[in-house]
């Protein structure tokens, strides 16, 4: 909600009697939509621990992407990245099309094909959220390079799975 510029999205957050939101960048950005402050609630992303924890699995991949193919997450920044990279890995692409973008899936698909990384990257089809924990551990280390997040479930569930993670240095992060 907080992402569009669609005028009627905008009134309904000023007009909602509660408004929660799952971190203090979140709660600044909707502060600034005019929202009264008593209006809102923070309630935090969590995770299942008896789902999402470590072991299990080997990993055979050396890095992970979650989540759903946006702009803001910075899969483009991972992929070139990971064109200056010598010597082998492998990345474990775990991304979805998004629903108002799904021309965006295909584009970083071509992008790994252009800059001859289709040997490195592996975009299996989406899964249910059950079998992320499994995924989690496919992989050493997980990638997140969004540009703005609220309270991010990848961070918390790759803290939970014991993965190493690479993190972009944003507020909220």
């Amino acid at each position: 909600v907080v992402q569009t510029e669609k005028g009627n999205q905008l009134y309904t957050l000023k007009s909602a009697d509660r408004v929660c939101v799952v971190s203090d960048e979140m709660h600044e950005k909707v502060t600034s939509f005019e929202v009264p402050p008593k209006n809102l609630a923070m309630i935090p992303n969590s995770v299942n621990l008896s789902s999402f924890s470590p072991g299990g699995l080997s990993p055979e991949y050396d890095f992970l992407l979650v989540g759903p193919a946006r702009p803001f997450k910075g899969f483009e920044d991972v992929i070139k990245a990971c064109s200056q990279l010598k010597g082998k890995f492998k990345v474990l692409a775990q991304i979805y099309p998004h629903g108002r973008e799904p021309e965006y899936y295909y584009k970083l698909q071509s992008m790994v094909a252009d800059l001859n990384l289709s040997d490195q990257f592996i975009f299996p089809s989406p899964v249910p959220h059950s079998e992320m924990a499994n995924v989690y551990r496919k992989a050493r280390c997980v990638v997140i390079a969004s540009t703005t997040e609220g309270c991010s479930n990848v961070l918390l569930e790759s803290m939970a799975s014991g993965r190493e993670i690479i993190i972009r240095d944003i507020p909220s992060m």
